[in-house]
């Protein structure tokens, strides 16, 4: 693996090995996990008992890859952008991203070829 793919990106929370706290059809990454918390607790999903666990880059395209969509706050957007930029992603955004918790989130995956 390179350098690139073992950088730290954000938290994701996970419910179940199978289960990843996401809204609107896309697994919410945050910059810390105090962001993390804020956005569980605004959340319908406040009631499970989320694990917040840090997620490396190459876990995120790996989901991807696997057809998942991700939203990043801005913090984690920052970090992932760079990166996927770095080795060369097609991502697809979408335009105007939902706001979870008051914050807005920026919402990818991965283009097909």
């Amino acid at each position: 693996m390179s350098t690139a793919e073992e950088i730290f990106v954000g938290y994701v929370a996970i419910y179940s090995s199978q289960q990843m706290y996401c809204e609107h059809g896309a697994c919410i990454v945050a910059g810390t996990q105090s962001f993390m918390n804020k956005y569980l607790k605004a959340s319908s999903s406040e009631s499970k008992e989320y694990q917040k666990r840090k997620t490396l880059f190459h876990q995120i395209v790996d989901g991807m890859e696997m057809g998942g969509a991700y939203a990043f706050d801005l913090e984690s957007y920052k970090i992932f952008n760079s990166l996927a930029k770095k080795v060369g992603l097609n991502l697809i955004q979408e335009d105007k991203p939902p706001a979870i918790s008051g914050q807005s989130f920026i919402f990818n995956s991965l283009e097909k070829l």
